[in-house]
């Protein structure tokens, strides 16, 4: 103890003899600091937090595989999904969606907007609500019905100014006209799906229900209280023997699995519903 106290004694002596040298010292130090609290604050807040999800531990991530054929996608089939929806008695509700690129006609030119397509029901399934306006009613999703559009927060604030006036405005993307209805909440952003600044209801994908071996669609499923994930699994992989043999074509030797469950871990890092690279 008494050699510590000598060589912090010696240490302060030459601090104030070189009080350039102190400055600088005090400086990266509090640099230092100032960096590490911030990279904590991103890993408790983004990576150890729970995300705000409602009951996350009955959320799963549904996945069609191939394994004869070696393929697992982190996709499945629009039609396929459609029977999955009729026959499941252990999942409560569905949610899909699938990355879709527009182009919003502004008085500066067509600029490049990435966007996402989304069941209505993906919205509710995650416990969502708009901050302003609106999310997708059911009936929104259908042909003649869709050209209906929700923002995400970041976008609003940067390309509008954060204008309430916004609901009810139409935008031009793709050439057609779609009516803003609603303002996603900041916090949807935390779920990793943040680069999506613009969703429309999936049924503006002509094609998705064009043919069953078409799969496209990242789905996520939440299960009724007291379904256990075994018992999903094991519904799930008899509907799926079922569309195999009623559709040997396009569905053979396809089965579903479950890559991630509770807070969609697994579906990216710090449990977050990437749109990529699962």
């Amino acid at each position: 103890m008494e050699t510590l106290w000598q060589d912090l004694r010696y240490g302060f002596r030459g601090l104030r003899r070189h009080p350039g040298f102190t400055l600088i010292a005090v400086l990266i130090l509090g640099t230092g600091i100032g960096a590490n609290t911030a990279i904590f604050s991103f890993v408790n807040g983004v990576l150890l937090r729970p995300l705000p999800l409602p009951d996350p531990d009955r959320l799963v991530v549904i996945r069609e595989t191939n394994p004869q054929r070696g393929q697992s996608p982190t996709v499945a089939s629009p039609r396929n999904l459609e029977d999955w929806e009729k026959e499941s008695q252990t999942v409560e509700q569905f949610g899909a969606w699938r990355d879709w690129g527009f182009t919003l006609a502004t008085p500066e030119g067509p600029e490049g907007v990435r966007g996402g397509i989304a069941s209505p029901s993906l919205f509710r399934l995650l416990g969502v609500e708009a901050a302003l306006g609106r999310t997708f009613p059911p009936e929104e999703n259908r042909p003649g019905r869709d050209h209906v559009v929700v923002l995400s927060h970041s976008f609003w604030q940067r390309r509008f100014g954060g204008d309430a006036k916004i609901i009810g405005q139409a935008l031009t993307l793709r050439n057609q006209s779609f009516i803003v209805v609603g303002v996603l909440p900041p916090t949807f952003e935390q779920l990793g799906l943040w680069q999506f600044n613009v969703w429309a209801p999936l049924s503006v994908d002509p094609d998705q229900f064009k043919d069953r071996h078409l799969r496209n669609r990242r789905v996520y499923a939440r299960l009724k209280k007291g379904v256990t994930l075994d018992q999903a699994k094991a519904e799930m992989d008899r509907i799926a023997r079922q569309l195999a043999e009623a559709y040997p074509r396009e569905n053979a030797g396809w089965g579903v699995s479950f890559p991630s469950h509770g807070q969609i871990q697994g579906a990216g890092p710090g449990g977050r519903l990437l749109p990529a690279g699962d």
